[in-house]
């Protein structure tokens, strides 16, 4: 039969209640300078109390067997015997009042909550050793450990519940649950929260109800309701977790059955105040509750019976299962079917079964599929999310991005933030600010603009947000919100588009305008980072398991959204990750918490990738007490940028720190050692050698550069010099090996020489030899066989199949900003095909680098006139080698796509032929009067006729009549003569007419020329070109027969059919 009794505690409001761990003493706090220590015999509370005096009022406590730590308004928390029940010293100052204390599982560790929103972790065992959590805006309510001691959850003030990871050096929040809007210190709202037993969930006080949230996944899972308008203040499972009890701030107290998540089981409302704490007996069915007027309760036989009991669970029966169909007919089992349904529905429970005397843990009995004496193990931690170059909020400061670009800072302002974009070239950009409503928690510098997100709060959805640096376009920048249950969980940004995951598994790529551009899934993305085309992704493939943190990662080249490399994160189960991003030379990277660099070598073959060490910073303060923590900022080919962080903490203060150049330096053998230094140093020039040709032959398919070669030099200088040293000590064979790794044949040369130094002629004959087989494979070798494996990869090879036909070599930039701004080459040219020119962006940048590649192609351009008309079978279409390069300074260019640019071939053939025709015209007119000229400068006296010398003579009148006649002809000659030369004069006036006339109305034939496409090309350009020659032949003819016709009507409304 239930019952409640009550007796008086303190003369005022009772603080805290709690049990030691067997039960036999109930310990109580107030404010007025005392404890009371109740002891238990039996079933009943011994009436007398031991008081203990406090220094100051108690404002919280925790029991342990042998201690008892309270919390005051001092700022203190102090620490109290059980047993002699006197004071033990004082634990730590805090900066405020103490508010909250929890202790851990193994009673190891300490948690201390107050007015400030720091939570101060304190090891019980080394006092010194402790460490402080940062991620709250105002004071802490409530704390509680899991019940393995792996995470601690925190509630404030600010209306969040914070989970927070103890087995990782990270301070940064596992998790941020937005549970309520915030409230003041002196609210009685405080947003209680507790652990399950069985480590699979927790509770939360939310306002009327408590919302149950399941581990690591951190999400909620149901809802206790308690039918009340009051918030919860008090929360308490028994101690084998079938029961729950709670408290409201009305004196109200309710208790429900773990499977029954309705409604409550049980209620009581208390008359006497409102209650303050409540607490379960750890061996009794009692449960004990204090209240604001200073009585403690005691509720007896809270739990019906036959509902279970709420502090032990039947011991394993040993001979359970050799004797099953016994089992079940025996009479003496009750309830057995109601137990099998309860155990069935909570599997959770069958992680722990409570021992009846010491109740203490036992181990999981093993099923009957598990062998025997298989041991059960705890689920491991799922690796937390992270976004690179952020920190957790700090005096209401925090980085939202930070790298090698710039950084990106937010102060918050409560309903507001203020978002600062500052860059370490402030020459290339300008820096601003903006008001930030959302309040963005991730960020990210480009090099073409900056990204933005935020989680859903409240009722606002997740946002997602862009701002470009410089844009010739109005409204530039764009921001979309995310449907309702869809959270961005991380963001990258390379120079194509903007990539978010979001909390459903999605991936969702836009392009820098906003556009979607593609969708699809990997599952949990933790991590994303982007660089050029390409973005990286660190994903969960399945829970943790030894020795693993079971982490996949995946690469994809977002223009064709194909995936080049995926494969497992080599990081073990204690170990995370705390940044991932791209070098400079865009080398897919991350660093762990151990202070472990690693690089992605041959990630440009495909599924060839190997994560490769390249820096242990633990190496660098080896020989210092404390090692510093290393915060990374970037990754360029010699160095690791990173700020040196403060002594104790993990994460950059501010203002912006000064950053830290780290030399890379692989964990090889025997570094100590001349040798081990040369060959730490020549791998690392391999493995950095490696990836650059690898890079510059997949975007650009050239031969390696100088900087590959001087690596390579580099690299034979060390093998040199360790070759050196394994002759001095005899070491033959090692010499050789390393001869074999030269890259030159120079340098095979030089060690030929070295092993003649030291008189070793037989390594002299070998070395020798090596350069002969080093000579025929040259010989042998394939000009094609270095790309074999890149051209694997089909993303390279389609963009090879299109850079086929390009008549310009270009850098890696100029064939980005080919893809960007011109027509998508699908197929190589042919060399005659009149549709091959190549339409090329030309920059400022590509004219002083290109100058001499523009000068070759235009001396083979200006070889042969490309519009010259040949015979044969080469005389339709262009003539070879047309197709040179055509900058946009040349001449106004349309829209740059496949079908305009064959547009401009055709109407300049039509063109062309048409000026020809004009051309040989006027050449056989003026032929013909030279011709008619050459003739009359023929006659006597140089041609120069007059009348004089036909004047009559003095001595006949038939001499007479033939100078008459002679005059005669010569005055009709000339003017015959004038007639030709003012028709030739007109017709000269005519044909410069109709020549500006076709010049202007060049881009408007452009313009009228349709070819359709579904006819082949060749065929199309012949037939326009044919029908084009008769148009403008027609209008020839009819312009020469009326010369008077005005000017501005010459090819007037002259269009294309589309043919």
């Amino acid at each position: 039969m239930a019952k409640v009794t009550s007796r008086w505690a303190h003369g005022d409001e009772i603080t805290g209640v709690a049990y030691t761990p067997d039960g036999s003493y109930v310990v109580t706090s107030s404010e007025e300078f005392t404890m009371h220590v109740f002891p238990q015999k039996g079933d009943s509370t011994d009436s007398s109390a031991i008081k203990i005096e406090t220094q100051e009022p108690v404002t919280c406590l925790v029991v342990t067997k042998d201690s008892i730590f309270t919390g005051s308004s001092d700022c203190m928390v102090r620490q109290y015997g059980v047993e002699n029940k006197d004071f033990m010293g004082i634990i730590i100052r805090c900066d405020l009042k103490v508010r909250c204390l929890a202790i851990s599982p193994d009673r190891k560790l300490l948690a201390v909550g107050s007015e400030s929103p720091d939570i101060k972790i304190i090891n019980l065992e080394d006092p010194e050793k402790c460490w402080a959590f940062r991620g709250h805006k105002k004071a802490v309510n409530s704390l509680s450990f899991d019940p393995l001691g792996e995470f601690l959850l925190s509630s404030s003030c600010d209306g969040t519940v914070i989970v927070w990871n103890l087995k990782s050096s990270d301070t940064k929040p596992v998790e941020i649950i937005n549970v309520i809007p915030p409230t003041t210190i002196d609210s009685t709202t405080r947003i209680p929260v507790a652990w399950h037993p069985s480590n699979e969930f927790f509770v939360i006080g939310k306002d009327k109800d408590i919302a149950a949230h399941h581990r690591l996944t951190w999400k909620k899972s149901f809802t206790y309701r308690t039918g009340s308008s009051n918030p919860v203040r008090c929360l308490a499972w028994s101690p084998n977790g079938k029961f729950l009890a709670a408290s409201s701030t009305d004196a109200e107290l309710w208790v429900w059955q773990y499977k029954e998540k309705e409604n409550p089981m049980l209620t009581h409302k208390h008359n006497n105040g409102g209650i303050t704490a409540v607490a379960w007996t750890p061996n009794a069915n009692r449960l004990v509750f204090t209240d604001t007027v200073g009585e403690l309760s005691r509720w007896d036989d809270v739990v019906n019976p036959e509902k279970g009991s709420p502090f032990n669970q039947p011991k394993p029966d040993p001979l359970e299962g050799l004797f099953d169909e016994a089992a079940v007919e025996d009479p003496t089992i009750e309830d057995q079917d109601m137990a099998q349904e309860y155990m069935s529905d909570n599997e959770s429970l069958n992680d722990f079964i409570v021992e009846d005397e010491t109740g203490t843990y036992l181990e999981k009995r093993p099923s009957s599929s598990q062998k025997p004496g298989a041991q059960t193990r705890p689920a491991k931690e799922l690796h937390p999310r992270f976004h690179s170059g952020s920190t957790s909020l700090r005096d209401e400061r925090q980085y939202l991005a930070f790298n090698l670009l710039g950084v990106i800072t937010s102060v918050n302002h409560g309903t507001h933030a203020t978002v600062s974009v500052e860059f370490h070239d402030k020459l290339a950009h300008r820096g601003y600010h903006f008001t930030d409503n959302a309040h963005f928690t991730m960020a990210c510098i480009g090099i073409m603009g900056t990204l933005f997100a935020a989680e859903s709060k409240d009722d606002n959805p997740s946002t997602v947000f862009y701002k470009t640096y410089d844009s010739w376009a109005t409204k530039s920048e764009w921001q979309i919100y995310l449907p309702e249950g869809e959270d961005a969980t991380a963001i990258a940004l390379n120079a194509e588009s903007a990539v978010v995951a979001t909390s459903r598994g999605y991936v969702r790529v836009f392009s820098l305008s906003g556009v979607q551009t593609a969708l699809f899934s990997v599952g949990s993305v933790i991590s994303a980072a982007g660089k050029d085309d390409m973005i990286l992704l660190i994903h969960h493939q399945g829970e943790p398991f030894e020795g693993s943190q079971n982490l996949g990662y995946s690469i994809y080249n977002v223009e064709t959204g194909q995936r080049i490399q995926h494969g497992m994160v080599p990081l073990s189960d204690d170990t995370f990750i705390s940044w991932l991003g791209f070098s400079e030379g865009g080398i897919p990277t991350f660093y762990d918490d151990k202070g472990m660099l690693y690089i992605l070598n041959y990630y440009r073959r495909v599924d060839q990738g190997q994560w490769t060490p390249i820096l242990d910073t633990a190496w660098i303060s080896a020989d210092s007490e404390s090692r510093p923590h290393y915060w990374p900022i970037g990754l360029t080919d010699e160095a690791l940028t990173c700020v040196k962080c403060r002594k104790g903490e993990t994460e950059p203060p501010f203002p912006k720190p000064s950053v830290t150049e780290l030399p890379l330096r692989l964990p090889t053998l025997y570094q100590d050692t001349v040798t081990g230094k040369h060959e730490e140093a020549w791998l690392r020039q391999k493995i950095l050698s490696g990836l650059n040709k690898d890079e510059k032959m997949a975007t650009s398919f050239e031969r390696a550069d100088n900087v590959v070669a001087k690596k390579e030099l580099e690299m034979d200088k060390l093998a040199l010099q360790m070759i050196d040293l394994a002759c001095k000590a005899d070491r033959t064979q090692k010499a050789l090996d390393l001869t074999a790794m030269l890259c030159n044949l120079k340098s095979i040369d030089a060690a030929v020489k070295i092993a003649h130094h030291h008189n070793l002629h037989s390594l002299m004959e070998r070395m020798n030899k090596v350069k002969e087989i080093k000579i025929m494979q040259e010989q042998d070798k394939d000009p094609n066989a270095e790309m074999e494996l890149i051209m694997a990869n089909p993303v390279l090879a389609e963009r090879n199949a299109r850079d086929q036909g390009t008549y310009k070599v270009s850098s890696r930039d100029e064939d980005q900003e080919l893809e960007r701004r011109t027509f998508q080459r699908t197929a190589p040219i042919k060399a005659n095909d009149p549709f091959g020119r190549r339409v090329v962006k030309e920059s400022t940048m590509n004219k002083a680098a290109n100058g001499r590649g523009s000068t070759s192609a235009n001396a083979g351009a200006s070889g042969a006139n490309p519009f010259k008309k040949k015979s044969g079978s080469d005389s339709a279409g262009a003539p070879k080698g047309f197709g040179a390069v055509v900058r946009e300074s040349d001449k106004t260019i349309l829209p740059l796509t496949r079908r305009a640019t064959d547009l401009f071939e055709a109407t300049d053939l039509l063109i062309a032929d048409e000026r020809r025709a004009k051309a040989e015209k006027e050449q056989a007119r003026q032929d013909e009067v030279l011709r008619k000229r050459k003739a009359n400068n023929a006659a006597p006296n140089g041609g120069q006729k007059t009348l004089s010398m036909f004047a009559k003579p003095a001595g006949g009148d038939a001499s007479s009549s033939s100078s008459a006649e002679a005059a005669k002809r010569f005055k009709k000659q000339q003017d015959e003569e004038q007639d030709i030369d003012m028709a030739m004069d007109a017709d000269d006036f005519l044909e410069d007419i109709q020549g500006d006339e076709e010049e202007d109305e060049d881009l408007e034939l452009a313009a009228s020329v349709v070819i359709p496409a579904t006819q082949d090309e060749e065929d199309i350009l012949e037939s326009s070109i044919e029908e084009t020659r008769g148009h403008l032949e027609k209008t020839r003819v009819a312009s020469s027969l009326s010369p008077s016709k005005s000017s501005s009507s010459v090819l007037a409304g002259f269009k294309f059919n589309a043919s």
